[in-house]
């Protein structure tokens, strides 16, 4: 094989390091600033899952996203869950029935 031939395949190589390297680095970054947002968490277990995103990247960032993700669904459920309750206290009281409060 020519020279060239093995320096194309050696570009394009470095090409494809450098956008798993930047696809990984903003995963990282994203998932990291998704914790510090959430308010679920204490300052310790940020700075605990932040190391797991860092230190272990491409699967902590996934891990860590994915459980992110589960808490906040689960917030959004019973947030409906209390929108639904204080719905049905409202229609009782404006009928005159007891809501047991």
């Amino acid at each position: 094989m020519p020279s060239s031939t093995f320096e194309s395949l050696r570009v394009n190589q470095e090409i494809f390091l450098f956008v798993v390297i930047s696809l990984v680095l903003l995963l990282n970054a994203f998932v990291s600033v998704a914790l510090l947002r959430s308010g679920v968490y204490s300052k310790g277990q940020v700075v605990a899952q932040s190391a797991i995103v860092w230190l272990v990247p491409l699967l902590g960032a996934a891990f860590v996203g994915l459980f992110l993700l589960s808490q906040s669904t689960r917030q959004k459920a019973s947030d409906r869950g209390s929108e639904h309750e204080n719905w049905q206290n409202a229609e009782a009281k404006s009928f005159g029935e007891s809501t047991g409060d």
